[in-house]
């Protein structure tokens, strides 16, 4: 049997998603339940990876049982033994064919920024920029991210590891609460850093240390020397996946 598991974590407690030779991952935590829980090594597959200290909101993932035990004492079970910062949100039987990752028809990230006064206690959750952003111009330069471009300039995979590195962004929408700015992404897949690198640029338009016009240029150059800031981890957050 094959179940489809929806889980939340806080990232500031993991290395990140995936298992490491060192440090603690979120992979790495469930699978050590479900190892206990089968008395045997019990492997996931997740949606994707999520770096040091991002965060999810709805991250997604499958596994392999042979179990027979109802949907609301597994997840009950789950969360009953996983570390404190993940939260099992949902647990449901899918066919044997359904795959975690290569099944992705969308993804939704969110990166949130406060403009207001440093707040501490937030600092694991939000990137403290604590001044203001000239948002009209980060739109503009936004729209240049908008639909299927080979983002090549703007994450850190090399050709050798992913040779085609054309994604698609269908939206990226500007929300502002108070001294709140949240930027959310949505795209059929991001690369490594790609969203990371891709709200750092947007920052610096906002800043007024760069123009739009220096971003679609970037875009263009297809070229992985152009750009070496990106965002800290976090602000951002894996909010949705879609199948």
């Amino acid at each position: 049997m094959r179940y489809k598991v929806t889980c939340s974590y806080d990232g500031s407690k993991f290395i990140g998603w995936q298992k490491q030779i060192t440090g603690l991952s979120v992979q790495e935590d469930i699978e050590r339940v479900l190892t206990i829980m089968h008395k045997r090594k019990v492997g996931i597959v997740g949606s994707g990876r999520t770096d040091r200290g991002v965060h999810a909101i709805n991250q997604v993932f499958h596994f392999d049982t042979d179990l027979n035990i109802a949907p609301d004492i597994y997840l009950h079970a789950l969360n009953a033994q996983t570390h404190a910062a993940i939260y099992m949100k949902s647990l449901e039987l899918v066919e044997d064919d359904f795959h975690a990752r290569n099944q992705v028809k969308k993804k939704i990230y969110e990166y949130i920024i406060n403009l207001g006064e440093y707040n501490v206690f937030m600092k694991n959750y939000q990137l403290q920029l604590n001044h203001e952003l000239d948002l009209n111009k980060m739109k503009e330069a936004a729209s240049s991210f908008i639909g299927t471009h080979d983002f090549a300039s703007f994450n850190c995979n090399s050709f050798k590891e992913v040779p085609n590195q054309i994604r698609t962004i269908f939206d990226i929408k500007f929300t502002k609460e108070d001294n709140l700015l949240k930027i959310e992404y949505s795209g059929s897949g991001f690369l490594r850093y790609m969203i990371r690198m891709l709200t750092q640029t947007l920052i610096e338009v906002g800043k007024g240390t760069m123009e739009p016009q220096d971003v679609k240029n970037i875009l263009e150059a297809k070229d992985k020397e152009l750009v070496s800031l990106k965002a800290k981890p976090v602000g951002l957050y894996l909010k949705k996946v879609y199948y």
